[in-house]
């Protein structure tokens, strides 16, 4: 199977620094991958790399087997949305309106919104628990709130590839829960293909079907969750002691952490 996305031996970062040090992987439609790794070992700037923020050095980034910096900008937005760690938004936009840029892609020249970019706006607040927040402007939201309009303007595009940088690092406990079982409804029921960053281990192995694990700006191992999260990957790559034991409701890997250096 031809994959969706490919990254063959690439390299980037900024300045003159490499941060990301000759990465391949694979991302077939369906997926719903993790990138995982401690501060530091690359993964926002991969993913910096894959939404076009960051032009590659070296390697070859494709999309449909197209190359990713040959497509044309609408083109690729609905494709591919993206959703940063930093949600601040310095304009005091309404909600609606911010999950209406979503459509941009979509619309003409000068065209307005019809009542299905409504429709849909609508519908993404719902998804992302944030209806009531509709008629509020952007800035007077917390960080949390903030991140799930975000999100729901992701949703808005239609893409069929959604990239994610740390979606629930604001989110409380209840809301991360709500936000990754929505995502992953999404992957089950629409085919939404997912590439997500998390700090969260065991929230990573809980909800992906495969994970990369970065270290220095490279994968040390990418595999399914059992494959990737053993006591010695993750020792190895964190330098502390951990225990992995399987989750008894789940069945997946879950990263018990140590006191006792490693």
């Amino acid at each position: 199977m031809t994959p969706f996305m490919r990254l063959n031996s690439v390299v980037g970062g900024y300045a003159k620094e490499d941060v990301v040090r000759g990465v391949s992987l694979d991302i077939h439609r369906g997926d719903f991958i993790g990138i995982i790794g401690p501060n530091g070992s690359g993964k926002s700037t991969l993913l910096k790399l894959m939404t076009r923020f960051l032009k590659p050095w070296r390697g070859v980034l494709t999309l449909d087997e197209e190359d990713l910096g040959g497509i044309e900008p609408r083109s690729f937005a609905r494709k591919v949305a993206f959703v940063p760690q930093d949600t601040w938004v310095q304009f005091p936009f309404t909600v609606e309106e911010i999950v209406l840029m979503g459509r941009i892609p979509h619309l003409g020249r000068l065209q307005s919104e019809t009542k299905r970019d409504f429709a849909l706006a609508e519908k993404a607040l719902g998804l992302t628990g944030a209806s009531h927040l509709k008629g509020k402007e952007i800035d007077q939201l917390s960080a949390g709130e903030r991140q799930r309009v975000i999100i729901a303007r992701a949703l808005v595009q239609e893409p069929s590839l959604l990239l994610l940088d740390e979606p629930t690092s604001h989110l409380d406990i209840g809301h991360q829960i709500k936000m990754l079982n929505l995502l992953r409804r999404l992957n089950k029921d629409t085919g939404l293909t997912i590439v997500i960053v998390l700090h969260d281990l065991n929230l990573a192995g809980e909800y992906c079907n495969r994970l990369a694990l970065m270290e220095e700006g490279r994968v040390f191992i990418e595999g399914t969750p059992e494959q990737v999260l053993t006591y010695k990957n993750v020792e190895s790559v964190y330098k502390t002691v951990v225990v992995v034991r399987e989750n008894p409701i789940s069945g997946k890997p879950y990263v018990i952490v140590s006191s006792r250096e490693a």
